[in-house]
């Protein structure tokens, strides 16, 4: 069995099939990026270049996240969109990473 069909065979609950079809509803991007991957490496490019093209023209989020610029006068410039998408791209940094 390939890993993509034991995925598929993982049931998860009713709740989580809603907040997870909502999130997609929400965001059409990361919906059409996850229909369209065809592995976890695909979507991981995919999910960055659509939030990499978030913060395109808010240098100051860009800096604040390859922490180019520190202290709390960058800091307080964020938005809490720019905390999300800092969040997001720091996950996808290290993805498959394993931590004790």
């Amino acid at each position: 069995m390939t890993p993509i069909e034991q995925l598929d065979r993982i049931a998860i609950n009713v709740r989580s099939h809603h907040l997870c079809k909502q999130l997609l509803q929400e965001n059409p991007m990361l919906d059409e990026i996850m229909r369209l991957a065809k592995n976890e490496t695909e979507a991981l490019i995919g999910v960055r270049n659509w939030i990499l093209a978030e913060i395109n023209g808010k240098p100051h989020v860009i800096d604040f996240y390859k922490e180019t610029a520190k202290g709390r006068a960058t800091f307080e410039k964020l938005e809490w969109k720019d905390y999300a998408a800092i969040r997001i791209l720091d996950y996808i940094d290290h993805a498959g990473h394993v931590y004790q």
